[in-house]
C-alpha cells in the first residue's frame, strides 16, 4: 500500500464511521456543511503537503480525488443536512426555535422568513427522497444578532456526528 493509498482509505474509514454513527442513531442528526468542507480543506491539505514532502510529489490520483471531495465539500458548505427525522419534525423544531428567540416568521414557500430588522432570515426546506433527509439552506439579509442566535438554537435541538467534548475543571 503507497502512502496516498493510506490517505484515501484513511478518508474512507473517517466517512464510513460517520454514516455507520448517524444510522445507528435513533434521534436525529444534524450535519452543517461548513463543517464538512472545513474537514475536507484540513485533511487534503494535510495529505497533500505530507505526501510532497515524504514523497517529493503528490499522485495524479489524488489530486484528482482531493479535488473532487473539495468540491463536494464546496456545494455542501451552505446547507445544513438533518439525518434520521421526517420533514414534518425539523418543520416543528424550526417553529419551535422561532418562537424561543421571540421571533416574527412567515412561511414562503418551501420555507420561513424570520423578519429581522432590515431584512430577513430566509430558511428553505427541502427533503430528499429518502424522506429522512432534510436539507436546510439559512440566508440572512442583513446579518442579525437574532438571526445566529436562531441558527445556534436550532444546532442545539440536534446531535452531531461527533460526541459533545466537556472539559470540567475541579
Amino acid at each position: 500500500m503507497t502512502p496516498g493509498d493510506a490517505w484515501l482509505a484513511g478518508f474512507a474509514a473517517l466517512v464510513v464511521v460517520c454514516a455507520a454513527t448517524v444510522l445507528v442513531r435513533r434521534e436525529p442528526t444534524l450535519i452543517r456543511g461548513s463543517t464538512v468542507f472545513l474537514f475536507t480543506v484540513l485533511y487534503v491539505a494535510l495529505a497533500w503537503a505530507f505526501l510532497a514532502w515524504r514523497e517529493g510529489a503528490v499522485p495524479p490520483r489524488l489530486l484528482i480525488t482531493g479535488a473532487v471531495a473539495l468540491a463536494v465539500g464546496a456545494l455542501m458548505a451552505p446547507s445544513w443536512f438533518v439525518l434520521g427525522g421526517p420533514r414534518s419534525d425539523v418543520v416543528a423544531m424550526i417553529e419551535v426555535c422561532f418562537g424561543r428567540v421571540c421571533a416574527q416568521y412567515a412561511r414562503a414557500g418551501t420555507g420561513f422568513v424570520m423578519t429581522v430588522p432590515g431584512g430577513g432570515l430566509h430558511v428553505r426546506i427541502h427533503t430528499l427522497p429518502t424522506k429522512r433527509m432534510t436539507v436546510l439552506s439559512l440566508r440572512a439579509r442583513p446579518a442579525h444578532k437574532k438571526s445566529d442566535l436562531f441558527r445556534r438554537l436550532l444546532v442545539k435541538q440536534y446531535r452531531g456526528v461527533l460526541p459533545t467534548m466537556r472539559i470540567r475543571m475541579r
